[in-house]
């Protein structure tokens, strides 16, 4: 039965029901986004800004960083101040904002209440009509069901292959020991008795203080970087079914998304990228990789 669902085919999409919640929350969005352009547009916000936009984040010059290589010598060059060609620290990274602004354009508040009217009605008329039908036209009660069954079945895994965009159904025994092979490869993973995340997390604030304190990053980045509640990194692999349908090895992959080193990376990668250019040779992407092979000319 399940089989029959599946035939539909990845590019089959069942019509959606209406998530009203989405749409309130689409609309606090929007509303805010309105608010905001209007807050940020004032004279006296921009008045207010450039007041304040005195930039106090250190800079020291690119020799310095290629010379010198421990935190103490940074910390050196950025308490000291000398006619150099710099290049600032800042990243511009920082804690998405949730402020909203109130009051601040009639117009946007007439409009506003408005739009909110017309959805209500809207809203009306549709449950009038279809009532609270939640189910798609075109994927039956049944259709439901053998979706709800293939989730709950705990024999069986679904992964997108790792090429070619194809849905892999496996068989989940064969799944956990694939990771546990690549697991066991002491070569590249170590065996460790406990979660190291508070004891890193601990490290990295210290060092973080160090270099808010000695101004080598911003107050925006420090909180940025401050991440209350990091999650363990989550280890998965991707079934190789070009190289083996039937026992398709796994592409090992680690989501750190919302780990500790999230945040910290992308301060290193926006800080780093300027000076890849700089470089005798690199790539700058795909696109690039190909218009060089391009102009290769292979010998007959």
């Amino acid at each position: 039965m399940e089989e029959g669902t599946l035939n539909k085919g990845l590019s089959f999409i069942p019509t959606p029901h209406i998530e009203w919640h989405q749409y309130d929350v689409s609309l606090y969005k929007f509303f805010r986004q309105l608010k905001l352009r209007a807050f940020f547009s004032t004279d006296q916000h921009n008045s207010c800004t450039a007041a304040e936009s005195t930039d106090n984040t250190a800079q020291i010059t690119q020799g310095d960083l290629y010379e010198e290589g421990n935190m103490e010598t940074v910390g050196h060059y950025i308490s000291e101040s000398g006619p150099r060609t710099v290049l600032s620290l800042d990243t511009g990274l920082k804690p998405k904002s949730t402020f909203t602004p109130h009051n601040i354009n009639t117009s946007i508040d007439i409009f506003t209440n408005l739009v909110k009217k017309d959805i209500y009605k809207l809203r009306r008329k549709h449950q009038y009509t279809h009532g609270y039908q939640r189910k798609s036209i075109n994927f039956t009660k049944q259709d439901w069901l053998n979706i709800n069954n293939l989730k709950k079945d705990a024999s069986i895994i679904i992964k997108p292959a790792d090429k070619g965009g194809a849905l892999v159904i496996m068989d989940h025994t064969y799944y956990t020991k694939e990771i546990e092979t690549q697991l066991m490869d002491n070569t590249n993973y170590l065996l460790i008795s406990q979660d190291p995340t508070h004891n890193l997390k601990r490290t990295l604030d210290k060092l973080n203080q160090w270099a808010l304190s000695k101004n080598i990053i911003s107050d925006g980045e420090y909180k940025y970087m401050n991440l209350k509640y990091p999650r363990i990194p989550v280890f998965y692999t991707l079934p190789k079914i070009h190289k083996n349908p039937l026992f398709p090895p796994g592409r090992p992959i680690v989501s750190g998304t919302g780990s500790i080193f999230q945040h910290p990376t992308e301060i290193l990668d926006k800080f780093l990228i300027k000076y890849v250019p700089l470089q005798r040779s690199y790539l700058k992407d795909t696109t690039t990789f190909l218009t060089l092979l391009a102009d290769i000319q292979i010998p007959p």
